[in-house]
């Protein structure tokens, strides 16, 4: 199984393994310090005029996901995401999935953080079906 997703329960036969593939890799690079983390989001995980909506603020196109990754690092030691559950659909012909999960934090002061989340994707109906799936749309909810 990939990065945080180790005991998933994949609530449905529509995932394939592709998508699992690209669900892991999000949350992989998510949770790297790497310099070159965003641009490979944004080059290799998100179609070139996708959406992102996030506590941080929203990003539109490859580059302002490329940048969104720039200052994720200035007071986070570490973090790891833990995926529980994926709900697969579809609206009008365009794969949707419902993503249920924590987030454990650490931060340079010491304190740490374990959160609830959710995240809506919706996936490139293009690639969808391809051996490499894209993001089209992404929101992400935390508490």
């Amino acid at each position: 199984m990939g990065y945080g997703t180790e005991s998933t329960l994949w609530q449905s036969d529509a995932f394939s393994q592709p998508i699992k593939d690209l669900i892991s890799k999000y949350y992989e690079l998510s949770d790297s310090p790497q310099a070159d983390a965003g641009e490979i989001l944004a080059s290799k995980l998100f179609s070139s005029n996708a959406c992102v909506k996030s506590p941080q603020g929203s990003f539109a196109g490859s580059a302002d996901i490329a940048a969104s990754r720039e200052n994720a690092w200035k007071v986070v030691e570490s973090r790891k995401h833990t995926i529980d559950r994926a709900f697969f659909g579809s609206q009008g012909g365009s794969p949707e999935i419902v993503i249920i999960g924590s987030l454990f934090m650490t931060f340079r002061n010491g304190k740490s953080l374990d959160s609830p989340f959710a995240t809506h994707i919706k996936l490139d109906a293009a690639s969808a079906s391809t051996s490499q799936p894209l993001i089209s749309y992404m929101e992400v909810y935390t508490s």
